[in-house]
């Protein structure tokens, strides 16, 4: 096949066939093209520079961590549903965390990783065991709509405090499913108390989609 050279380069790219890549720069700036390095591997960018990808994908939204942001009192060998208690937070995309219900309700489905935390301080030797309690869907019985229990028993010998940790992975679907914890604490005093900034509540998208 015969090419013709011309002194025009834009007839010359066009019989080449190398369209408008030829007259481009290199590198990660604004209208270069990206090469690859020696091992194959492109170079850095920034991701917020990355089109075409949704936010789920590019930070595992949606996402929350919520929190007690001051003392709250326990109500002894009863089961609590965190309502208001767990009223601030650190990050709650597109307000899927309710700080007045406690209610986590992700507006994408998926398979979502939570966790929680109840800390109970009894005061000298009063406290007996705590719960802390995953559920979906709230109910007003924990063992309906339960997705997780963990316990810490202190047995014969009784603590001063006490935390207990609950973790799940849970698939969503996006419309009418929500999460909240529950947790429950047994004190010989009946007076215990859930110090400022020991308890909380999060979790975090994993994969989109069912």
């Amino acid at each position: 096949m015969a090419i013709t050279i011309s002194g025009n380069s834009a007839t010359t790219r066009t019989n080449l066939g190398t369209g408008t890549s030829a007259t481009l720069d290199t590198g990660t700036s604004a209208n270069n093209v990206v090469l690859v390095d020696g091992d194959g591997k492109l170079p850095n960018v920034d991701a917020s520079n990355v089109t075409g990808l949704t936010n789920n994908l590019k930070w595992n939204l949606p996402a929350f961590y919520a929190y007690n942001s001051g003392n709250e009192g326990l109500t002894d060998a009863t089961w609590t549903l965190v309502t208001d208690q767990f009223n601030a937070t650190i990050i709650n995309t597109a307000n899927c965390y309710n700080t007045t219900t406690g209610k986590f309700q992700p507006t994408t489905a998926g398979h979502y990783y939570v966790e929680g935390q109840f800390h109970a301080d009894c005061g000298s030797g009063q406290l007996v065991n705590v719960f802390a309690a995953i559920i979906i869907d709230d109910t007003a019985n924990p063992d309906e709509g339960l997705v997780t229990q963990a316990e810490a028993n202190e047995g014969s010998s009784n603590a001063n405090e006490q935390s207990v940790n609950v973790s799940a992975l849970i698939y969503l679907n996006g419309t009418t499913n929500y999460l909240q914890m529950k947790y429950y604490n047994d004190d010989t005093s009946g007076s215990g108390t859930m110090v400022s900034n020991h308890g909380n509540f999060m979790g975090f998208l994993v994969k989109a989609g069912s």
